[in-house]
C-alpha cells in the first residue's frame, strides 16, 4: 500500500528503524509501534500508508504524552524531534492527554533519518 501511494521507501525506512526500538504490530488502518509503558504495552507511534501519498508524504500519529515519557524528552525537544508539518490529534473527540497528540507528514528521507537518529539516541531496543 505504502509503494502503491508513493511512499514505500518512507515507509520501509521508518519501519526498518522503529522495529528495533518498538514492538510492531498491525490494524486495519496502520502499523502500530508499542512499548512497555507504566506497566502495560502502549502503542506510541503509528504509521499510515493508506492516508499518504506522493504529494504529501508519509502520515503518521503520535501519542506525545507516551513519546515524551518514554524517551525522557520536554515539549520542546518532543517537537522539534516530530516532523515540522503536522497538526494536534486525539484518538477520539473526548480523548484524555495520554490519548492525544499529533499526526502529519514525513515529507522525505532527510525528515526520517532525523527522526530515526534521535529515537535510537534514546531509545533502548525492545
Amino acid at each position: 500500500l505504502a509503494d502503491q501511494n508513493g511512499v514505500g521507501n518512507l515507509y520501509r525506512s521508518l519501519v526498518c528503524g522503529l522495529e528495533r526500538h518498538f514492538q510492531k504490530h498491525a490494524t486495519r488502518s496502520s502499523l502500530a509501534f508499542a512499548a512497555m509503558l507504566d506497566e502495560s504495552r502502549k502503542t506510541i507511534f503509528s504509521l499510515r500508508p493508506g492516508d499518504s501519498d506522493a504529494a504529501n508524504g508519509l502520515r503518521f500519529q503520535v501519542y506525545i504524552e507516551r513519546f515524551k515519557k518514554l524517551l525522557r524528552l520536554t515539549d520542546d525537544q518532543a517537537l522539534a524531534l516530530i516532523p515540522e508539518r503536522r497538526e494536534t490529534w486525539k484518538y477520539y473527540e473526548a480523548a484524555g492527554p495520554d490519548y492525544s497528540g499529533f499526526q502529519g507528514y514525513f515529507t522525505d528521507i532527510a525528515e526520517v533519518n532525523q527522526f530515526l537518529d534521535e529515537i535510537s539516541a534514546r531509545a533502548a531496543p525492545q
